[in-house]
């Protein structure tokens, strides 16, 4: 089912603080993935009013939950209001940096990041975001 569908909400699930962050990790979960693979919608659920925070974010939220599904598996992200369960929240101590499915450790999607954070053009900031990766995954 994985090859025909892509990975599941499950996956997302355990790198959401990762993906989205501490911040937007105590606020939203993703609950469940429709569609098909390269074409899937992720519904995230969040707190009361924070849907419009999490909507001024999702071309970065879409561009990092695509570094854990594989490159343009999920094409968008529908967000809907209610109670979080089992959310994500930011831990006491850092965790023992585990690899996402692409490979890469939230350390080095961070400092790729961090590295990338004074790009103002989001082609530009692309690019250059897929050549560091393809960079850190040879290396």
């Amino acid at each position: 089912m994985g090859k025909k569908f892509g990975p599941g909400v499950s996956q997302l699930k355990r790198n959401w603080l990762q993906i989205v962050g501490p911040r937007l990790a105590n606020i939203c979960a993703p609950q469940k993935l429709t569609g098909v693979k390269g074409s899937q919608t992720l519904t995230i659920i969040s707190k009361g009013s924070s849907a419009m925070l999490i909507q001024a974010q999702s071309t970065q939220l879409l561009e990092n939950i695509n570094l854990v599904t594989g490159r343009g598996t999920v094409k968008s992200i529908r967000i809907i209001q209610g109670k979080i369960r089992n959310n994500a929240r930011a831990p006491s101590s850092p965790p023992t940096s585990p690899k996402i499915n692409s490979g890469f450790t939230p350390k080095q999607l961070t400092a790729l990041d961090e590295q990338l954070k004074d790009i103002t053009n989001p082609s530009l900031k692309k690019a250059l975001k897929e050549l560091g990766l393809g960079i850190i995954k040879n290396s």
